[in-house]
C-alpha cells in the first residue's frame, strides 16, 4: 500500500470553516491591499428595490399651430402612445422611453379627417440612456484614491424604418411656426414682461444722466429701484449713493458659475440624473421623399434613401456616420422613378478642434471603397428648371406689377390646399358617353394571368363607377382617392387606364394615360 502523498490536514479545514463563519456582509467590507495604498472593494447594493417611475400615456397628441389667431389654422400634430421609465438611482440605465406608432401629420384644425397629410409615417421608436462601467475595477495603486465612480452614458435610439414625406407647403408651414414661436414665448413669460415694463418706465421718467448713474450703481449688484432711491436720498451724488446702498440695501444674489474638474467629461443635460455624453441612432432605412405641391402640381420630386444607417454624435461636436446612400428623381413625363445617385456605401466622420480661446477648426472625412455613380439626364435638368421657377415665383411672390418683387413673402399658413385633379375627359364625339377608370399592377405575371379570370367580377363592381359625360362637357377624374399617406405606391409599376363606352358603338380597349403619346 502506498501512502497518500498529500494527506488531508483536518486542522486546516477546520480553520477555513471558522474563517468563513466570521464573514458578515452587513458589516464593513474587506480592505485588500493594492499597491502602496489600500483600496475598498465595491460593495453590492442589496438594501432593497430601486426607485422607478413609469408613465404610460395612451393616444397623446402634441399640436403646434401655425397661426394662433386663426380658427382654421394649419397645424402639425405628433400622435403616439408613450411608455416612459425613470430610474434616477440606477446609473447604468436611468431612462428609457418607447414611442409606439408615433406619427407626424399636418392638417387644418376642425377638419382633420379631410385635410390630414402624413409627414412621418407611423413608426416605433425606442430611446434608452445606458452606460457600462467596469465590473471589477482594475487596481491603479495611488490613483485609486482619486477614482471617479461616474458612468459614461450613451443615448441610444433604435427604430426599424423611417419614412418622411416633406412638401413645399410643409416647409412654408414649418417656417411660419418657427417664426411665431419666439413671439408666443415672449407673450407667455409674464414675469419678464413686467420687468421690461418697469425698465421702460424708468427710461421714460428720468433723464439720460440719471439713467447712466443707475446703470453704474446696478453694476455693483443692486437692483435698479434701490439705486434710484439711493440717488434721491443723496442728491444725485454717485459716491454718496454708493455709500448709502452699502448701508441700507443688500445686493442681489447672482448664481456663481460652478467650476468643473479638469478631468470631468462634458455631457448633454449635465449635472442631472439622465446626463449622457453621446447620441447614437441605428435604423434599417431612412427614406426622405420631397413632394412638389406648389401651384398646380402634386407629385413626388426627389427621394433620398439612407440604408443601414448608424449615426453617432458626441458632445464635443465629433461624430460619425455609416450608411448606403442612394437617390432618385421622379420623371413626370414617364410617371416613373429614375436613379440619380446609385447605391453608394460610405463612412463619414467629423471633428471640431478648438484653436486658442475663440477659434475652432472643423474637419470632415469621407471614406469609401465604392465608385460614386451619378446620372444626369436632360429630363432631370428640365425638371430642376421648372421647379426652381415655380417655387421661386410662389415664395417671393414675383410679379411685374409690384416693385418689391424680390422681398420674400410667406404665404398664409392657414391657406387651405386645393385638391389636385390631374385628369379630365372632354367629350367631342357628338353623343353621350360613359367611362370609368381602373389601376392594374404589372409587377407580377400572375396578375396578368389572373386578370382575365377576374374581369367578370371587376365588371360587376365597376358598373357602379361608370360616369356619364354629355356632348361638349368636361369631366375631371382621379384614379385614386386622396389619402393621408401621399404617393405611397409610386414605386410600384401600375397601369392607369380609362375605359370608354359610347351608345351604339362597341366598347374600346382600355387606354393607358401614364406615358406621353
Amino acid at each position: 500500500d502506498t501512502e497518500n502523498p498529500r494527506p488531508v490536514q483536518p486542522e486546516n479545514v477546520q480553520e477555513k470553516k471558522e474563517i468563513s463563519k466570521m464573514i458578515d456582509f452587513n458589516e464593513e467590507p474587506l480592505y485588500p491591499t493594492a499597491g502602496v495604498v489600500t483600496r475598498r472593494n465595491p460593495v453590492i447594493q442589496t438594501s432593497g428595490p430601486v426607485f422607478e417611475l413609469k408613465l404610460n400615456i395612451t393616444d397623446s397628441e402634441v399640436v403646434m399651430l401655425a397661426d394662433t389667431a386663426q380658427w382654421e389654422s394649419s397645424a402639425v400634430i405628433l400622435r403616439s402612445t408613450t411608455v416612459l421609465a425613470f430610474r434616477p438611482a440606477w446609473k447604468e440605465r436611468p431612462l428609457s422611453c418607447n414611442l409606439n406608432n408615433a406619427e407626424v401629420f399636418s392638417c387644418v384644425l376642425g377638419k382633420e379627417e379631410e385635410t390630414a397629410l402624413s409627414i412621418i409615417d407611423p413608426v416605433t421608436i425606442n430611446l434608452e440612456i445606458w452606460g457600462r462601467g467596469e465590473v471589477v475595477p482594475a487596481s491603479k495603486g495611488l490613483l485609486d484614491v482619486n477614482e471617479d465612480t461616474d458612468v459614461e452614458r450613451i443615448a441610444d435610439i433604435q427604430l426599424q424604418q423611417l419614412n418622411i414625406r416633406l412638401s413645399y407647403h410643409d416647409a412654408i408651414m414649418f417656417r411660419h411656426i418657427l417664426n411665431s414661436l419666439p413671439k408666443q414665448a415672449q407673450e407667455a413669460l409674464a414675469g419678464s414682461a413686467e420687468t421690461r415694463v418697469e425698465d421702460a418706465n424708468l427710461q421714460l421718467e428720468h433723464p439720460a444722466n440719471v439713467r447712466s448713474q443707475i446703470e453704474q450703481l446696478a453694476s455693483l449688484g443692486f437692483s435698479k429701484q434701490d439705486c434710484l432711491k439711493a440717488l434721491q436720498n443723496s442728491g444725485n451724488q454717485l459716491d454718496d449713493a454708493a455709500l448709502w446702498l452699502t448701508q441700507n440695501a443688500s445686493p442681489q444674489r447672482t448664481p456663481s458659475p460652478t467650476k468643473s474638474k479638469p478631468s470631468e467629461i462634458e455631457m448633454f443635460l449635465g449635472n442631472t440624473a439622465v446626463s449622457f455624453s453621446s447620441i447614437q441612432l441605428k435604423t434599417s432605412c431612412v427614406n426622405l421623399v420631397v413632394i412638389d405641391d406648389c401651384k398646380d402640381a402634386d407629385c413626388p420630386l426627389l427621394e433620398l434613401s439612407l440604408a443601414s444607417l448608424h449615426l453617432k454624435q458626441k458632445y464635443d461636436r465629433c461624430g460619425s456616420l455609416f450608411s448606403t446612400i442612394s437617390s432618385s428623381y421622379y420623371n413626370r413625363a414617364l410617371s416613373a422613378w429614375e436613379p440619380c445617385v446609385e447605391p453608394w456605401q460610405c463612412a463619414v466622420d467629423w471633428t471640431s478642434t478648438k484653436l486658442g480661446s475663440s477659434g475652432t477648426r472643423n474637419t470632415i472625412n469621407i471614406k469609401s471603397v465604392d465608385v460614386v455613380n451619378i446620372n444626369i439626364t436632360s429630363a432631370m435638368l428640365e425638371l430642376y428648371r421648372v421647379v426652381r421657377a415655380n417655387w421661386g415665383e410662389d415664395y417671393y411672390n414675383q410679379s411685374t406689377d409690384e416693385p418689391l418683387y424680390n422681398i420674400p413673402q410667406t404665404p398664409p399658413a392657414f391657406r387651405r390646399r386645393t385638391p389636385f385633379v390631374p385628369f379630365a375627359l372632354h367629350n367631342t364625339t357628338g353623343c353621350t358617353l360613359m367611362f370609368h377608370t381602373q389601376v392594374i399592377a404589372t409587377d407580377n405575371r400572375k396578375d396578368r394571368r389572373n386578370r382575365d379570370q377576374s374581369s367578370s367580377l371587376q365588371d360587376q363592381e365597376e358598373v357602379k363607377d361608370w360616369k356619364k359625360v354629355e356632348n361638349g362637357e368636361t369631366a375631371p377624374f382621379m384614379f385614386a382617392n386622396r389619402g393621408k399617406q401621399r404617393h405611397q405606391n409610386t414605386h410600384q409599376h401600375q397601369l392607369h387606364q380609362v375605359i370608354v363606352r359610347v351608345d351604339g358603338w362597341r366598347e374600346v380597349k382600355p387606354v393607358s394615360v401614364d406615358k406621353v403619346g
